[in-house]
C-alpha cells in the first residue's frame, strides 16, 4: 500500500478493493517512511507501540501497518460507543486517547473503524509545563518581605548545649543572622505562609509538613512538593515519598513537570514503618493516564539505579531513578557518602540540572540536605563560596531552602554539621 498524506483514503481504497478482512501491511521500504512520519507526529506512540507484545504471526510489514494506524490517531480521542466491531486489543487512556495496541494483526476494516472513530473528535490539548511561582526567580527569596523566625528554629540551629559540633564561629554567625530580623526560617505551621486546605492535608504524609504556597509545584494533580530555589538558582523538586493514594499524583508530576532524575533516600525501616508503597515498576504499569515502564536495573556505587519510560499526555521521556537505600531517618551519613550521593546526582542531572526529584519520606532533612550540598558545591565552583564568607552563606542556604520547602528543610543539628563541615571542606578552611 503507498503512503500519502491522506491515509485514512487509502486504507478505504483497499476495503473498496475488497480487501477490508487482510491483515493490512507496509512494505519494508514504506515502514521507514512510517517510521518517520510516526516520530514527527508524537514520539509518545511510537515508542508506547514498541513496547507492545506483538503477536508470533507478526510479521514487520504487518507491524508497520499497525504502527502507521496508532500514529495517525496520535492526540485523538476514539469514543468507544461509535465502534461497530469489538476491539480486545485497544489500550486506551481515560480521556479516551489510543494509549497502544497489543496485538499487531489489524484488518483493513478495523483500522478505517478506528480512523473514522477518530476522525471528527478534537486534539488533545497537550497540557503544557505550569509557570513557576514568581518566588522562584530568586528575587523575591532575596528582597521580599521575609516571613519571622520561630524559637523552635533558633533552639534547633542555635547553641543551646550543642554548639560544640559547629565550629564557634559558625554559632556566633547563626545566632546573629537569626536575630536581626532578615533570617526569615518559616513561619509556624499554621500560618498563611502554608497550603492549609483541607485537599492538601489529605495528601500530606505528616499532617505538621505542609508545603509552603509560593513555591508549591502546580501540576493537573494535588501533590505535596515545592521548587526548591538557593543562591537564585532553582535546583528541582523536594517532595514527600508518595504514599499509596498519590502514586499517580508523583507520576503526574514526574511526566508534566519533565522530571528525569529521581532520588530515593528511604530506607528499608521507612518503607515498613510509613507503608510506602513500591511506586516504581519492575515492568510496566499504569498510573492513572501516565504509564512507567521500567528499562534496565543495575547497581552503581552506592545507589540502585532503574532506568524508567514515563509516557503521559506531555510525551514521552526517559527517567533515572536513583535509590540510596542507608540513610537514617534524621541522621546522616559519612563525609565520602554524603560527597559520593551528590557526585553521583550531578552526573545524572548534567543534561538536565532542573528537573530532579528529590525525596525521602517527608522530603524536608535529608532531601533538604542533599539539595543544600548541590548548592555549596556550585557556589565553591563558581568561586562565590570563600573561606570568609563559608559560615554565612550555609546559613543563606538553609534560610533560602526553608523558605522554598518549609521549616524543616535540614531539619536536625547534626544534618546542618554534616553541611558545615562539607562547605568548609570544599574552601580548604
Amino acid at each position: 500500500m503507498p503512503i500519502s498524506n491522506n491515509f485514512q483514503a487509502q486504507v478505504q481504497a483497499q476495503v473498496n478493493l475488497g480487501r477490508g478482512d487482510e491483515i493490512g501491511r507496509l512494505s519494508a521500504g514504506d515502514k521507514q517512511e512510517v517510521k518517520g512520519t510516526s516520530e514527527a507526529k508524537g514520539n509518545l506512540k511510537q515508542k508506547l507501540f514498541g513496547r507492545n507484545q506483538l503477536s508470533s504471526k507478526t510479521t514487520d510489514t504487518q507491524k508497520a501497518f499497525a504502527d502507521k494506524v496508532v500514529s495517525e490517531l496520535n492526540g485523538k480521542v476514539i469514543d468507544t460507543g461509535d465502534l461497530k466491531s469489538y476491539f480486545d486489543n485497544l489500550k486506551l487512556g481515560s480521556d479516551g486517547s489510543l494509549k497502544g495496541i497489543t496485538d499487531n494483526l489489524l484488518t483493513h476494516n478495523q483500522a478505517l473503524e478506528l480512523l473514522a472513530a477518530a476522525k471528527e473528535r478534537p486534539s488533545l490539548t497537550q497540557p503544557e509545563r505550569p509557570p513557576k511561582p514568581a518566588a522562584m526567580t530568586g528575587e523575591k527569596m532575596r528582597t521580599g518581605a521575609q516571613p519571622s523566625v520561630t524559637e523552635d528554629t533558633i533552639a534547633m540551629i542555635g547553641d543551646e548545649g550543642r554548639a560544640k559540633d559547629f565550629h564557634p564561629q559558625m554559632a556566633k554567625a547563626l545566632k546573629e543572622r537569626l536575630g536581626d530580623g532578615h533570617g526569615a526560617l518559616v513561619l509556624q505551621t499554621t500560618s498563611q505562609y502554608y497550603n492549609n486546605s483541607d485537599e492538601m492535608k489529605a495528601v500530606c504524609r505528616f499532617k505538621d509538613l505542609k508545603p509552603p504556597k509560593e513555591t508549591l509545584v502546580n501540576t493537573s494533580k494535588l501533590i505535596n512538593a515545592n521548587y526548591v530555589t538557593l543562591g537564585g538558582k532553582e535546583y528541582g523538586i523536594a517532595t514527600q515519598a508518595p504514599k499509596v493514594e498519590t502514586q499517580e499524583a508523583f507520576w503526574t508530576m514526574v511526566s508534566e513537570a519533565k522530571v528525569t532524575t529521581i532520588l530515593d533516600l528511604t530506607r528499608r525501616d521507612d518503607i515498613q514503618k510509613h507503608h510506602i508503597p513500591k511506586y516504581r515498576p519492575h515492568g510496566e504499569q499504569l498510573f492513572g493516564d501516565v504509564e512507567v515502564a521500567a528499562t534496565s536495573r543495575k547497581r552503581d556505587g552506592v545507589m540502585n539505579v532503574t532506568n524508567m519510560e514515563v509516557s503521559g499526555q506531555t510525551g514521552m521521556h526517559d527517567v533515572k531513578a536513583l535509590h540510596f537505600p542507608d540513610w537514617p531517618d534524621h541522621g546522616v551519613v559519612k563525609m565520602d557518602t554524603f560527597k559520593e550521593i551528590l557526585s553521583t546526582v550531578k552526573n545524572a542531572t548534567q543534561n538536565n540540572p532542573g528537573n530532579l526529584a528529590i525525596h525521602c519520606t517527608a522530603g524536608v532533612g535529608r532531601t533538604g540536605t542533599i539539595f543544600a550540598g548541590l548548592a555549596l558545591s556550585d557556589m565553591a565552583a563558581s568561586g562565590e563560596l570563600t573561606r570568609d564568607n563559608v559560615d554565612e552563606k550555609l546559613l543563606d542556604v538553609i534560610v533560602q531552602g526553608r523558605q522554598s520547602r518549609g521549616q524543616f528543610f535540614v531539619q536536625t543539628h547534626s544534618q546542618a554539621a554534616l553541611l558545615l563541615e562539607y562547605a568548609h571542606g570544599l574552601v580548604g578552611a
